[in-house]
Formats: structure tokens, C-alpha cells, sequence
């Protein structure tokens, strides 16, 4: 250890940091850029929304493949040159989308940009440990990840201002730029770690041999990582295909300030996502085991914004305490009857539809609340439902039904009805069992 930290050089450790903190903000940059033109290429190429998803997802058909092609290549050959090459890659394969229009011609576009972003962040977390003892590296770690979340708030300021200046392919010729710029700093400034040669000299203590990969990819630890990482990214790529365009489309916000609230989320998760880091190196440090200080930690993180994300479907945290509505209540009309004596609705204001409705005994207590998730549809640019859920308070069940998921086909839009689809024959050989 000893060894290890008098050839710790500082100053060249975190400036090498900070290039490849530059190289994920690239990366960034790339990913989202597809989501933050999603509405005026759309309207240009005249897509669909299924065709827009294939291109959003094909990013990742091949994404995980490469990440881990790039992990054994990372082993083997020098990281400098691999991140050099992917940088190349990165910013060549933006050129076609100045010109390409076929939707099989952007989807083989994107695919290439996934090949060439699988390896990127395991390339260069391999690269900073070779210039970090590994007591010190989360908050470097985190500096390289803070990285991707800067790319999010460049992004949302640069992106819909080219776009609305100078057109939405003009973004790629930008990203182009920018890669090959970043490329020409790496290759002047980029130098390869040397603490992984001293690790490899130190003397072999008991358990210190190579791992078998058969018996790594099994290993608990391993496998609760992949997992982590699935639950984040299919998130993480949820927001970067689609929330810009449910922005604007949906809620009718302008370009410019989809793009700002992108850097609002940044300004927010950058500096927590640093301190978080800072926590768990601290607790290394003072001795608490890595899989306390960094496994459960980060754990303990997604299961927090898996709650979070869940509490929009929990009726503690009601529709009307997330969105805007008018209430609408109506009381039972003196000398008349019915289970419940007085109804209070919340309407939508964007879209006029009941969110919420809740129902009340006789005695004037809460007996049972209804909710409606909806969803507003890009392709026909209508509010529709998702799911309805209703609870009795008092029995303490509840019922969720109409959930889209369930659904074998979706909906169709242009399906012209006429008034035999309605006879009493059609409508019982159309029913359910």
C-alpha cells in the first residue's frame, strides 16, 4: 500500500479525471440528443410513434454486447488507445445524420453510436484505476459520472437552441465537432495509469489469484450489480427517449424550456450525486466494509428511487397532489337517498378529465377514493386512461382495473365503426368469458 501511495500523483490523476469526466459528457450528449429532437424529426420525417421508439431503443441492441467486449479488450490493451478509438468512432458516426432520411438508415446509425458507447464507461473507469488506489476512488468515480450528468444539462441548453436556429440535424454536426475536439485534448494530455503494473508486483497473498470469469459472472456480488444497473438504465432510458417529447407534446412546453428543466435536474442530482460519493468514500476510509460502504450503499439508493418512482400509483400521494385540478363537490339533496352522501371530484384542468373522486358514508367520513392514471397519447394527441384504481377505505381493499399492460393489441385510432358493430349479436360475440 505503501508503494502504492508515494506513486499516487495527484495533480496528473484528476486532470486525467476531469478529461474523461469531458469524454462521458460527450457520451451524454450523444445519447440524448434523439430525445431532445424527437419532436421536430418526428414532424420532418414523418414517424411514427413506434417508429420513433425503434430508433430511441436501438441504441441499446447492442450496447450491453460491446460494453463487455470493451472490458476484456480493456484488460488487455492499453486504455489510452481504446478511448481515443471510441472517441473517433463516437464523433464519425454522427456525420450520416445530416443526410440520412430512411428509418432503417437512423436505426442503423444509432446502432453503430450503441457499439461504439457500450465500452465507453467501463474503458474508463478502467483507466481511472489505474491512477487511484482504491481507497480513493469513488470520488474521482463519481467527478467521471457527474460528467454524463453535465452532458444532460449542456444538452437541454445547447440542443433545442441549435435546433431552433439552425434545424435539428445541425446537432449532429456539432456532436461531431465537439468528439473530435475532445479527441485531440486526449491525445495530447491523455497518459495511461501506472498502479495497476504495481498491484500485479506486490507480493501474492492467499486469494489473490486471477478469478475464473465462469466463476465471476456467478458471483452474488456481480450479479446484484448487473441487476442495479438494469433497474437504473431502463429509467434512465425511459427519460432520455421520451420525456423531452412528452414535454412538448404533451404538456405543450416550448423547446427552449423542455431544455432548461433537463439543467433543472441536473443542478439538483449533480451536487447529491457528488456528496453521496464523498459519503461512501469516508466511510471506506474509516473501515466499513466495501460491501457496506459502496454495495448497500448504493442499493439502499435505487430501492429510495424506486419508491419515489412508485409513490405516483400510491393513494397517500393523491393525483391533485401532483397536478393541477378544479374541485368539483356535490352533496346529497336533502330528503333524498344513496350510499353516499357527498362526492368530491378533481378535474384535470389541462384536460378535463377526473383524476380523482372521492366518495363519502352517510356519517360524512372518507369511505372510498377512485383514481384514473392517465396518459397523454403522442399519436393521436389525446389524454386516455391507463389505469383505473378504487379502494374502500373502511375494508381496506381494492381494485385496479383497465390497465393498458393487459392489453394483447393497441389501441387502433383509425378503425371506422359502423351501426352493425353494435347489434346485440356483435357486441355478445365480442364480449369476454
Amino acid at each position: 500500500m505503501n508503494n502504492l501511495e508515494n506513486s499516487y500523483r495527484p495533480r496528473a490523476a484528476w486532470t486525467i479525471a476531469g478529461l474523461l469526466a469531458v469524454m462521458m459528457l460527450v457520451n451524454f450528449l450523444d445519447k440524448v440528443v434523439i430525445g431532445l429532437v424527437a419532436v421536430p424529426m418526428m414532424k420532418d420525417l414523418e414517424l411514427t410513434p413506434t417508429e420513433f421508439g425503434l430508433i430511441g431503443g436501438s441504441l441499446h441492441w447492442l450496447f450491453a454486447i460491446s460494453a463487455v467486449a470493451g472490458g476484456f479488450l480493456a484488460n488487455r490493451k492499453p486504455t489510452r488507445t481504446l478511448l481515443l478509438g471510441i472517441g473517433l468512432f463516437w464523433a464519425l458516426v454522427q456525420l450520416p445524420m445530416l443526410f440520412v432520411s430512411s428509418l432503417w438508415a437512423i436505426v442503423a446509425c444509432r446502432v453503430l453510436l450503441g457499439i461504439g458507447e457500450g465500452p465507453a464507461s467501463p474503458v474508463a473507469t478502467h483507466a481511472l484505476y489505474k491512477w487511484f488506489p482504491d481507497d480513493r476512488r469513488s470520488l474521482p468515480v463519481a467527478l467521471l459520472h457527474s460528467g454524463s450528468a453535465m452532458g444532460l444539462l449542456v444538452a437541454g441548453i445547447m440542443i433545442p437552441w441549435v435546433s431552433l436556429h439552425y434545424g435539428w440535424r445541425a446537432n449532429f454536426a456539432v456532436l461531431a465537432v465537439v468528439g473530435l475536439v475532445w479527441c485531440l485534448l486526449w491525445l495530447k494530455f491523455g497518459r495511461e495509469g501506472g498502479l495497476d503494473r504495481l498491484v500485479g508486483k506486490a507480493p501474492a497473498g492467499p486469494g489473490s489469484a486471477p478469478m475464473p470469469y465462469r466463476r465471476l459472472l456467478r458471483d452474488g456480488t456481480v450479479l446484484g450489480n448487473y441487476l442495479c444497473h438494469f433497474a437504473a438504465n431502463w429509467s434512465l432510458a425511459l427519460t432520455l427517449t421520451w420525456v423531452p417529447a412528452y414535454l412538448e407534446t404533451g404538456l405543450g412546453i416550448d423547446s427552449l424550456n423542455t431544455g432548461r428543466l433537463f439543467g433543472l435536474f441536473v443542478l439538483v442530482t449533480t451536487p447529491l450525486s457528488l456528496f453521496m460519493a464523498w459519503w461512501s468514500q469516508r466511510l471506506l476510509r474509516r473501515g466499513v466494509p466495501s460491501s457496506l460502504s459502496r454495495g448497500v450503499f448504493v442499493s439502499v439508493c435505487l430501492i429510495a428511487s424506486g419508491l419515489l418512482s412508485m409513490a405516483l400509483i400510491l393513494p397517500d400521494l393523491s393525483v391533485p397532489l401532483r397536478i393541477a385540478c378544479w374541485v368539483v363537490e356535490a352533496t346529497l339533496k336533502p330528503g333524498k337517498r344513496h350510499i353516499y352522501s357527498k362526492r368530491r371530484y378533481f378535474i384535470d384542468e389541462d384536460t378535463w378529465a377526473i383524476v380523482e373522486a372521492d366518495h363519502y358514508d352517510s356519517r360524512g367520513e372518507l369511505w372510498r377514493v377512485g383514481e384514473s392514471h392517465g396518459y397523454f397519447h403522442p399519436g393521436v394527441q389525446a389524454q386516455l386512461t391507463a389505469m383505473e384504481v378504487f379502494y374502500d377505505l373502511q375494508s381496506g381493499r381494492y381494485i385496479a382495473s383497465g390497465m393498458t399492460n393487459e392489453q394483447s393489441e393497441p389501441y387502433d385510432f383509425d378503425y371506422q365503426a359502423t351501426a352493425s358493430d353494435y347489434s346485440p349479436g356483435a357486441l355478445r360475440s365480442a364480449g369476454l368469458r
